[in-house]
């Protein structure tokens, strides 16, 4: 899954976590390092190599040569970009497991 948070002032972070276990300790994380952190969404349906492509789009805008961004409308139209695409990969997935289940 990808999520995206912000830390409340100005910028957001695009990352990764394998299973829940990992995303909520990495939340915890950055809780502890700054309180006023955001989570603004997040994607159970995307994967690695979306937060991959997301961040090659955003590579332009990163603040230095961290993985934080200046939150701005692009940032969030790229998010909304491959959050769908997840979706619709998801629901084509689950469209062929149906198709195949009906043919058996």
């Amino acid at each position: 899954m990808i999520y995206l948070v912000s830390n409340n002032s100005g910028k957001v972070k695009i990352g990764y976590s394998g299973t829940e276990r990992t995303f909520k300790q990495r939340m915890a994380a950055y809780k502890t390092h700054n309180p006023d952190t955001i989570l603004l969404d997040v994607n159970e349906f995307t994967n690695i190599d979306d937060e991959h492509n997301i961040k090659l789009e955003l590579k332009h805008m990163a603040i230095g040569r961290s993985e934080w961004y200046y939150d701005c409308p692009e940032v969030h139209e790229i998010w909304d970009r491959y959050k769908h695409l997840a979706e619709n990969r998801i629901k084509e997935q689950l469209q062929e497991e149906k198709v195949e289940i009906v043919n058996k």
